[in-house]
Protein backbone atom coordinates (compact mmCIF):
# COMPACT_ATOMS: atom_id res chain seq x y z
CA UNK A 1 0.00 0.00 0.00
CA UNK A 2 0.94 4.02 -0.53
CA UNK A 3 0.72 3.64 3.24
CA UNK A 4 3.67 0.78 4.06
CA UNK A 5 5.97 2.05 1.35
CA UNK A 6 6.21 5.85 2.84
CA UNK A 7 6.32 4.01 6.53
CA UNK A 8 9.34 2.42 4.68
CA UNK A 9 11.23 5.50 3.15
CA UNK A 10 10.58 7.71 5.95
CA UNK A 11 8.00 9.77 4.07
CA UNK A 12 4.77 11.56 5.52
CA UNK A 13 1.87 11.74 3.37
CA UNK A 14 -0.54 14.24 3.00
CA UNK A 15 -4.08 13.69 2.10
CA UNK A 16 -5.75 16.08 -0.57
CA UNK A 17 -8.94 16.22 -2.29
CA UNK A 18 -8.51 16.99 -6.15
CA UNK A 19 -12.16 16.78 -7.10
CA UNK A 20 -15.18 16.97 -5.00
CA UNK A 21 -18.80 16.96 -5.28
CA UNK A 22 -20.38 19.58 -7.99
CA UNK A 23 -16.78 21.14 -8.28
CA UNK A 24 -14.57 23.68 -6.20
CA UNK A 25 -13.55 25.41 -8.83
CA UNK A 26 -13.85 26.45 -12.84
CA UNK A 27 -11.80 23.25 -14.30
CA UNK A 28 -13.19 19.95 -14.94
CA UNK A 29 -10.33 18.32 -12.80
CA UNK A 30 -11.94 19.49 -9.78
CA UNK A 31 -14.99 17.19 -10.36
CA UNK A 32 -18.48 17.84 -12.38
CA UNK A 33 -17.22 19.17 -15.23
CA UNK A 34 -15.78 22.12 -13.59
CA UNK A 35 -19.45 23.47 -12.92
CA UNK A 36 -17.95 24.88 -9.58
CA UNK A 37 -21.09 24.22 -7.82
CA UNK A 38 -19.98 22.88 -4.12
CA UNK A 39 -20.21 26.46 -3.02
CA UNK A 40 -23.87 27.07 -3.43
CA UNK A 41 -25.85 23.93 -3.01
CA UNK A 42 -25.97 22.15 0.78
CA UNK A 43 -26.18 18.18 -0.65
CA UNK A 44 -22.73 18.92 -2.53
CA UNK A 45 -21.26 20.45 1.13
CA UNK A 46 -23.10 17.42 3.27
CA UNK A 47 -21.30 15.08 0.81
CA UNK A 48 -17.78 16.64 0.54
CA UNK A 49 -18.37 16.91 4.50
CA UNK A 50 -19.19 13.06 5.18
CA UNK A 51 -16.56 11.88 2.91
CA UNK A 52 -13.61 13.22 4.93
CA UNK A 53 -15.12 11.90 7.77
CA UNK A 54 -14.92 8.78 6.82
CA UNK A 55 -11.11 9.33 5.39
CA UNK A 56 -10.56 10.71 8.72
CA UNK A 57 -11.82 7.28 10.38
CA UNK A 58 -9.40 5.66 8.13
CA UNK A 59 -6.50 7.88 9.31
CA UNK A 60 -6.99 8.92 12.56
CA UNK A 61 -4.31 6.69 14.17
CA UNK A 62 -2.28 6.48 11.27
CA UNK A 63 1.30 8.24 12.21
CA UNK A 64 2.50 8.36 8.62
CA UNK A 65 0.18 10.80 7.55
CA UNK A 66 0.62 13.86 8.00
CA UNK A 67 -2.66 16.00 7.67
CA UNK A 68 -5.30 16.55 5.49
CA UNK A 69 -5.52 19.13 2.87
CA UNK A 70 -9.40 19.57 2.03
CA UNK A 71 -9.77 21.31 -1.04
CA UNK A 72 -7.14 21.61 -3.87
CA UNK A 73 -6.82 24.51 -5.43
CA UNK A 74 -10.56 26.56 -4.48
CA UNK A 75 -12.11 28.95 -6.26
CA UNK A 76 -15.14 30.24 -3.77
CA UNK A 77 -17.12 33.04 -5.20
CA UNK A 78 -17.06 35.07 -1.26
CA UNK A 79 -15.75 35.13 1.89
CA UNK A 80 -18.65 33.69 3.44
CA UNK A 81 -19.46 30.74 1.79
CA UNK A 82 -15.42 29.85 1.70
CA UNK A 83 -15.50 29.82 5.30
CA UNK A 84 -18.34 28.03 5.35
CA UNK A 85 -17.48 25.20 3.86
CA UNK A 86 -14.34 25.03 5.44
CA UNK A 87 -15.74 25.34 9.00
CA UNK A 88 -18.38 22.38 7.51
CA UNK A 89 -15.36 19.94 6.64
CA UNK A 90 -13.31 20.72 9.68
CA UNK A 91 -16.05 20.17 11.65
CA UNK A 92 -16.63 16.78 10.45
CA UNK A 93 -13.51 15.73 10.38
CA UNK A 94 -12.95 16.57 13.73
CA UNK A 95 -15.63 14.91 15.39
CA UNK A 96 -13.53 11.72 14.66
CA UNK A 97 -10.22 13.01 14.21
CA UNK A 98 -8.38 15.44 16.40
CA UNK A 99 -4.65 14.06 15.95
CA UNK A 100 -3.68 15.33 12.41
CA UNK A 101 -2.63 18.62 10.57
CA UNK A 102 -5.73 20.10 8.60
CA UNK A 103 -3.86 21.64 5.72
CA UNK A 104 -6.15 25.08 4.53
CA UNK A 105 -5.20 25.89 0.66
CA UNK A 106 -5.80 30.11 -0.26
CA UNK A 107 -8.69 30.93 -2.38
CA UNK A 108 -8.60 31.53 -6.47
CA UNK A 109 -6.10 28.24 -6.97
CA UNK A 110 -4.60 28.34 -3.84
CA UNK A 111 -3.19 31.66 -4.38
CA UNK A 112 -4.44 34.09 -1.60
CA UNK A 113 -5.00 32.95 2.03
CA UNK A 114 -6.72 36.32 3.12
CA UNK A 115 -9.61 34.55 3.61
CA UNK A 116 -8.52 31.71 5.86
CA UNK A 117 -9.89 32.77 9.55
CA UNK A 118 -7.44 31.51 12.20
CA UNK A 119 -10.42 30.09 14.14
CA UNK A 120 -11.73 27.99 11.83
CA UNK A 121 -9.04 25.19 14.43
CA UNK A 122 -6.55 25.23 16.46
CA UNK A 123 -4.07 23.25 14.11
CA UNK A 124 -3.88 24.94 10.77
CA UNK A 125 -1.26 25.16 7.94
CA UNK A 126 -2.58 27.53 5.62
CA UNK A 127 -0.83 26.28 2.34
CA UNK A 128 -0.18 28.05 -1.04
CA UNK A 129 0.75 26.84 -4.51
CA UNK A 130 3.47 29.16 -6.78
CA UNK A 131 3.55 29.83 -10.40
CA UNK A 132 4.73 33.05 -10.67
CA UNK A 133 4.99 34.86 -13.58
CA UNK A 134 2.05 32.15 -15.17
CA UNK A 135 3.26 32.78 -18.88
CA UNK A 136 6.84 31.62 -17.63
CA UNK A 137 5.70 29.07 -14.67
CA UNK A 138 2.47 27.18 -16.63
CA UNK A 139 2.69 28.57 -20.33
CA UNK A 140 6.25 27.57 -20.91
CA UNK A 141 7.15 30.73 -22.82
CA UNK A 142 10.18 33.16 -22.07
CA UNK A 143 13.50 32.87 -20.74
CA UNK A 144 14.34 33.26 -16.87
CA UNK A 145 16.62 35.29 -15.70
CA UNK A 146 15.55 38.02 -17.65
CA UNK A 147 16.69 41.40 -15.87
CA UNK A 148 16.05 43.32 -18.81
CA UNK A 149 12.44 42.69 -17.78
CA UNK A 150 12.82 42.68 -13.93
CA UNK A 151 12.35 38.66 -14.48
CA UNK A 152 15.03 38.01 -11.52
CA UNK A 153 15.36 36.20 -8.35
CA UNK A 154 14.71 38.97 -6.27
CA UNK A 155 11.05 39.52 -8.25
CA UNK A 156 10.52 36.03 -7.20
CA UNK A 157 11.01 36.75 -3.26
CA UNK A 158 9.23 39.76 -3.51
CA UNK A 159 6.27 37.70 -5.07
CA UNK A 160 6.33 34.46 -2.99
CA UNK A 161 6.86 36.91 0.09
CA UNK A 162 3.10 38.68 -0.77
CA UNK A 163 1.95 35.38 -1.00
CA UNK A 164 3.06 34.54 2.55
CA UNK A 165 2.46 37.75 4.55
CA UNK A 166 -1.24 36.99 5.62
CA UNK A 167 0.05 33.30 7.58
CA UNK A 168 2.84 35.38 9.10
CA UNK A 169 0.46 37.88 10.35
CA UNK A 170 -1.46 35.02 12.08
CA UNK A 171 1.72 33.34 12.78
CA UNK A 172 0.89 29.99 11.33
CA UNK A 173 3.17 27.99 8.83
CA UNK A 174 2.97 28.50 5.37
CA UNK A 175 3.54 25.39 3.18
CA UNK A 176 4.15 25.48 -0.42
CA UNK A 177 2.32 22.75 -1.87
CA UNK A 178 2.91 23.43 -5.84
CA UNK A 179 5.50 25.19 -7.75
CA UNK A 180 7.60 24.65 -11.07
CA UNK A 181 8.29 25.60 -14.37
CA UNK A 182 7.45 23.77 -17.83
CA UNK A 183 10.17 22.45 -18.97
CA UNK A 184 9.73 24.21 -21.90
CA UNK A 185 10.87 27.74 -20.32
CA UNK A 186 14.21 28.47 -20.94
CA UNK A 187 16.33 28.27 -17.69
CA UNK A 188 13.81 26.10 -15.95
CA UNK A 189 15.67 24.59 -13.65
CA UNK A 190 17.84 27.59 -12.97
CA UNK A 191 14.04 29.51 -12.11
CA UNK A 192 13.28 26.02 -9.89
CA UNK A 193 16.76 26.27 -8.05
CA UNK A 194 16.34 29.85 -7.19
CA UNK A 195 12.81 29.44 -5.79
CA UNK A 196 13.67 26.49 -3.85
CA UNK A 197 16.74 28.87 -2.38
CA UNK A 198 13.80 31.64 -1.10
CA UNK A 199 11.46 29.25 -0.14
CA UNK A 200 14.45 27.63 2.17
CA UNK A 201 15.79 30.82 3.41
CA UNK A 202 12.38 31.40 4.37
CA UNK A 203 11.80 28.19 6.38
CA UNK A 204 8.90 27.15 3.95
CA UNK A 205 8.20 23.91 3.74
CA UNK A 206 7.73 22.86 0.06
CA UNK A 207 6.49 19.92 -2.31
CA UNK A 208 7.61 20.12 -5.97
CA UNK A 209 4.92 19.92 -8.80
CA UNK A 210 5.09 17.71 -10.73
CA UNK A 211 8.36 15.78 -10.22
CA UNK A 212 7.80 12.49 -12.86
CA UNK A 213 5.82 12.39 -15.76
CA UNK A 214 6.41 10.45 -18.96
CA UNK A 215 8.94 10.14 -21.11
CA UNK A 216 8.67 12.65 -24.53
CA UNK A 217 5.96 14.75 -22.88
CA UNK A 218 6.06 17.95 -24.10
CA UNK A 219 3.41 19.79 -22.03
CA UNK A 220 4.59 18.49 -17.94
CA UNK A 221 6.46 20.22 -15.07
CA UNK A 222 8.54 17.37 -14.66
CA UNK A 223 12.20 16.81 -14.09
CA UNK A 224 12.67 12.82 -14.08
CA UNK A 225 11.50 10.46 -16.39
Amino acid sequence: SVVQWATNHNIYLIISMRQSPGGHNSSPHSGNGGLNELWYKTNYQQRISALWRKIAERYVNEPIVAGYDILNEPEAPDSISFSSVYQSIIDSIRTVDTNHIIFLEGNLWAQYTDWIDPDLDTNLVLSIHYYLPSNYAVDGSGTYPNPGIGFTKNALSIALQGRINHAQSLNLPCYVGEFGAMTSAIGHLIYDEDLISIMDSLSLSWNYYNYKNIKGATNTQAFYY
